[in-house]
Parts: structure tokens; sequence; C-alpha cells
């Protein structure tokens, strides 16, 4: 039952559990989404969110909520074809996040003077628009390259949960009332393996060549409930999640000094009107 259980993503998700728990997060295992085509109910492996107590910029709080879905995978999966930038790419929807006061006020008191794109350094991005795993029908057949239904069911549950939690469980910050509080909570969408990760490019010859990577950015592009959506999906090996995770967390503590500079300090009193 053991070695079973070693072949599954059992086990695994239990590690990340304990590991992002480690980091500070706010661990949530198992969360229910509702698949709408099928009516069927189904579970997100892992939703994870950043916390704490930033005395030092009172007011104000920037936050990330992992969606993760862990893969136990034997063979590597691979990110290709790479993204080249042109004035279509849809940049403008690589970062999902909510913030207070609403950002449809004709003058937004940070997002004006903050741009969250060039923050994040989103144009530096190296994106991949293929994906691909591979299988052997025996154990001594040729590996074949394809796109695994269970993989892209994890790809897909992850990015979906991505917008319900976003557009549903918060979207009460789309008509908060407004109070003292500066907010930026984003969202991430994680694919961690267990296995190898590789990203494929050419080598000095211009032929192909695959290198092993800990992190990887696919654009994934889906229908949500009618309506085209973009989204990157981090691709994470287990050994490279923490150190990813931390650079993010803090990230958010540089984003939070950055707009707390923006922000006069009398602007804290609970009667002021953003």
């Amino acid at each position: 039952m053991i070695t079973c259980l070693q072949k599954s993503g059992y086990l695994l998700e239990g590690r990340l559990v304990k590991a992002l728990d480690a980091l500070g997060l706010l661990v949530e295992p198992s969360q229910s989404l509702l698949d709408e085509t099928t009516g069927v109910s189904r579970e997100v492996d892992i939703v994870a969110e950043s916390y704490r107590q930033a005395t030092e910029t009172p007011k104000i709080c920037v936050k990330t909520t992992f969606v993760i879905e862990a893969i136990n995978n034997i063979y590597p999966v691979v990110l290709l074809t790479r993204k080249l930038w042109t004035p279509n790419t849809p940049s403008d929807d690589y970062l999902h996040y909510k913030v207070t006061p609403s950002e449809d006020k004709p003058y937004h008191p940070f997002l004006d003077k903050l741009d969250l794109q060039q923050v994040q350094g989103v144009h530096r991005w190296e994106i991949y628009s293929q994906y691909c795993a591979f299988t052997r029908k025996k154990q001594n057949d040729e590996l074949m390259a394809s796109h695994p239904e269970d993989l892209h069911a994890s790809i897909r549950k992850a990015v979906s949960y991505l917008f319900v939690s976003k557009d549903e469980y918060y979207g009460w910050m789309d008509n908060h009332p407004e109070d003292s509080y500066w907010r930026l909570f984003q969202w991430q969408a994680l694919v961690v393996l267990q296995g190898d990760l590789y990203i494929m490019r050419e080598d000095e010859r211009k032929k192909p060549d695959l290198v092993a990577v800990g992190v990887a950015r696919l654009e994934y592009n889906f229908h949500h409930r009618g309506t085209p959506r973009t989204v990157i999906v981090n691709f994470v090996t287990e050994s490279a999640l923490p150190q990813f995770v931390e650079e993010v967390l803090v990230h958010n503590e540089t984003i939070e000094t950055q707009i707390a500079a923006l922000r006069p300090s009398a602007d804290t009193g609970e009667n002021t009107t953003a």
C-alpha cells in the first residue's frame, strides 16, 4: 500500500501542505469546485494564502493566493514554443488581482501611480504557449509525447478556481464601502510537479534543446462562463516551490512599502475616504 501511495500524488500533497505551512501561509487542502459543465463537484488540491501583520505599513494589505494542483509525474513535463511579445500580447490579463478602493474609480489613490506590470516585471517573463508530458504503452516502448487528460484537467481546475475565488469569493471588493484600508489581493495558479520540468530552447546550432528548470510559465487560454480568459500558469517543481513562494512573499512586502510611500501618514485615520 505504501508503494502504491508513493506512486500517487497523495503523499506529494501532504508534503506541499507542510512546506507551505512552514512558510507562514494559511493552507487549505482539498477545496471544492463545481464543474459547471458536468455539474460534478471537483477538488482543487491546495489553496494557500499569504498572511502577515505589517505594523510598518498600517492599513495597507498586499497578499497572494496560490491555487495549486499537485502532479506526481513519472516522466518530465516540457513547456515549449516560447511566445514572442507583440502589440497583441494579452499582458493586461497576466496579472489577476482586486483592490480597494475599487478600481473603477476615476482616480485611484495607488494604481494610478503604481504600474503593476512594471512592478511585477511582466515584460521580462519567459512565457510558453504549449506543454506536453510523456508516457510509455509498455515498459520498454519508446516515449510518447501528448497532452494527457489528467494534466489538462489539473490546469483547468486551478485556473477555474482562481476565477471563482477572485470573482465570487472576493466579489465584495468590487462594491466595498470606502474605508481606510488600501488592499491589493492577487491570485496565481500553480501546477507543482514531483518529477522533472524542462523547457524547449534552441542551441547555438538552432537545434532543439531541453533545459531542466525549477519554474516555467505557460500562457493558458480558455473560456470561463462563456468569456475568453487568459491565465499564466506557473509550473514549479516540488524542490523549487519554497523559493518561488518566498520570492512572491518578499515581493509583496516590497509592493506594500511602495504603496505606503504614496500615502500620507495622516491618511490612516478611520474617517479617511480614499
